[in-house]
């Protein structure tokens, strides 16, 4: 089963490493990066099912311009609950003060945060304790 991420942050540099992570780690992945958190939100709205056969993993940057992680998460937990369970979001951060990461976890849907640059090791140890029946990327 092809696995599916989107990279959300505004960083270019953050992304291509994000990316170059994932792809090294398994060839059947699908990711769709965006720079701009909105338009993420409107991709996740015109492209998911109710009914989707796996979930999509978000890697979400917390400090973006024009429209940041908060806002992002708070748009995301007015979403329909069909539609929400399709995905797995991990926040990303370059700075990992107290007052964030205790702010990104009030948001239901946030499942972890890692520090940037990501590892697979991470990621994968999130997603495990989050679904135990997620297949992993190796």
């Amino acid at each position: 089963m092809k696995q599916k991420f989107l990279i959300v942050d505004d960083s270019e540099l953050d992304c291509y490493i994000a990316q170059k992570v994932i792809q090294y780690s398994s060839e059947d992945v699908d990711i769709n990066m965006f720079k701009d958190a909105k338009n993420a939100l409107d991709y996740i709205v015109k492209t998911s099912s109710d009914n989707e056969q796996s979930k999509t993993i978000v890697l979400l940057d917390i400090l973006m311009p024009v429209m940041d992680g908060y806002a992002f998460m708070e748009d995301f937990e007015r979403m329909r609950p069909e539609l929400k369970k399709n995905y797995l979001i991990i926040a990303i951060t370059s700075s990992m003060y107290r007052n964030q990461i205790d702010r990104i976890y009030t948001f239901e849907s946030i499942k972890g945060v890692l520090e940037k640059p990501i590892t697979m090791r991470e990621l994968n140890k999130i997603i495990l304790e989050s679904d135990p029946d997620y297949p992993v990327v190796n």
